[in-house]
């Protein structure tokens, strides 16, 4: 996974990168990476299992990283497509050697900052696992994916959230404001990207996104004794570890792992475990072609709205649902076409919109009642269609 960075000036002149500013470039061991990104992979996979996939879809995976779980969608996707993006030039070479074309054809892979997202209507999901948690601003992020994807794409998002400072951060926050440290920091911009459901909620919707499923959840990585957890912090934990001197990293890394031993030692079989709060996000880009729109004006200058394209689509889909579980309804086209007829005439006054520049706000509103609404439109146009049928005087 890439992250953005900055680079900022120390006061003894080096440039070392800050978490969560604009973006640059990191110095990747995709290897290594691969080696010590297992917590990683069962996040993903835990996500994966949640995502409704038809095996068609066009599929964009933000922050790929070693281009693992980029291939495992592209096999849960054979008629689909999957790009995996990253900012880390490294990450990318690394998993286009690894998951070539001649065995994965469906899969790409491209150079990208997660924030400066180039697409336009090209993707029916998006998914990131583990990544966004490293963009302290994530509006541009959420902007780009919802240009990246067509009308009711799909987003799922996983990274780490807000909650109570973890024993290993709260480690790091002590080393990083220590005298034997703290010169390495003295540009770092402090805290990290980890963000609540109610402010990511917010940004959903402020980029034209519609929240479905926005949770913070409790979760534990496994780390198998010391050497495990050094190297997760070794190969995931850049931003910190790329400000320390190549020759004093490793003293800086073993003195975070051990302090977080002492506090929380590996269980019986060796394990290590580190707590963590998770923030799970399901959304998707309304479909705004659905309301295709018959404007008229009316004698008195006024402008009457209706949306016409998406109740018929309603109507048909609720009647071809009803259908499907009755007998007792004539199915010929005839009567078909009587009873959505009449439950168009007899929807509620309301889904005519007075307003044309409320025309979407408006249809926001009304939409989680509107189906309800057909349904009963529907079965009262069946009764009468049952009474009178016409299929047998045409």
């Amino acid at each position: 996974m890439g992250w953005r960075m900055v680079m900022g000036i120390s006061r003894s002149g080096d440039r070392r990168p800050r978490v969560g500013d604009a973006p640059s470039r990191l110095k990747w061991d995709p290897e290594d990476y691969r080696r010590h990104s297992m917590p990683q992979l069962k996040s993903a996979l835990e996500l994966i299992r949640r995502m409704e996939l038809r095996g068609n879809e066009h599929l964009l995976d933000i922050g790929c990283g070693d281009g693992k779980i980029t291939a495992i969608l592209s096999t849960l996707l054979p008629e689909g497509r999957v790009l995996g993006v990253d900012a880390s030039e490294e990450m990318i070479e690394f998993a286009s050697k690894r998951y070539p074309k001649d065995r994965y054809p469906n899969l790409s892979w491209r150079v990208v900052d997660a924030t400066r997202l180039p697409f336009h209507g090209e993707f029916d999901v998006v998914f990131s696992n583990a990544c966004l948690h490293w963009i302290a601003d994530q509006r541009p992020v959420l902007s780009g994916i919802e240009r990246s994807l067509r009308p009711g794409g799909k987003v799922y998002l996983r990274m780490r959230g807000r909650g109570e400072l973890g024993r290993l951060e709260a480690i790091l926050m002590e080393l990083i404001m220590s005298a034997r440290w703290r010169e390495y920091f003295s540009r770092w911009s402090g805290g990290f990207g980890f963000h609540d459901p109610e402010d990511y909620r917010a940004w959903l919707s402020e980029a034209g996104l519609r929240p479905v499923r926005v949770e913070l959840t409790r979760s534990y990585a496994a780390f198998r004794g010391r050497e495990g957890l050094a190297g997760h912090i070794r190969t995931t934990w850049l931003p910190f570890t790329l400000r320390i001197p190549e020759e004093e990293r490793e003293e800086f890394i073993y003195r975070m792992v051990d302090r977080y031993l002492e506090d929380c030692p590996p269980d019986a079989e060796g394990m290590v475990y580190i707590p963590s709060y998770r923030l799970e996000v399901e959304a998707y880009k309304p479909d705004r072609r659905r309301y295709t729109i018959r404007v008229r004006q009316d004698q008195r200058g006024g402008t009457e709205v209706l949306f016409k394209n998406y109740m018929e689509e309603v109507v048909d889909s609720t009647l071809e649902e009803i259908l499907s579980r009755r007998d007792d309804v004539c199915k010929c086209d005839r009567c078909k076409l009587d009873i959505k007829a009449l439950a168009l005439n007899h929807l509620p006054p309301k889904y005519v919109v007075t307003d044309k520049g409320y025309v979407y706000t408006k249809v926001n509103e009304l939409e989680s009642q509107f189906k309800a609404d057909v349904t009963v439109a529907v079965t009262n146009a069946m009764k009468v269609v049952r009474k009178n049928p016409r299929h047998d005087k045409d």
